[in-house]
């Protein structure tokens, strides 16, 4: 079962190492929309979190989504995988945002037909 931790935890841990191993599971129209937490790397849950390939298992692992449920998942998938220390971040961006938490926005990826 993966272990909980708050964003005051995660944003403990990106202070002190902002290289650690975040992953946000959220689609990328989502993250478009609201932003990731700085050093995330996007990871759809619907890819099967892709991303996991990139990732070191022996290393702590916080997963990120919107509200925490779809995080839930990602850290079965990933524990199935053989990670060993894998944290969902309890109210995910939701909770981040509220803490008022830097957010890196991104424009779209996408450019218009226009140009």
């Amino acid at each position: 079962m993966p272990k909980t931790a708050t964003v005051q935890d995660l944003k403990a841990v990106l202070d002190a190492d902002p290289k650690s191993q975040l992953i946000d599971v959220r689609e990328s129209s989502e993250v478009s929309a609201d932003g990731l937490a700085p050093g995330a790397v996007l990871a759809p849950l619907s890819n099967d979190v892709a991303a996991a390939g990139l990732l070191d298992p022996r290393k702590p692992l916080f997963i990120l989504c919107r509200s925490g449920a779809r995080s839930v998942k990602a850290a079965a998938l990933l524990e199935a995988r053989g990670f060993a220390d894998v944290r969902r971040v309890a109210g995910g961006m939701e909770a981040w945002d509220a803490a008022g938490y830097p957010v890196v926005r991104k424009g779209p990826s996408t450019w218009s037909l226009e140009r």
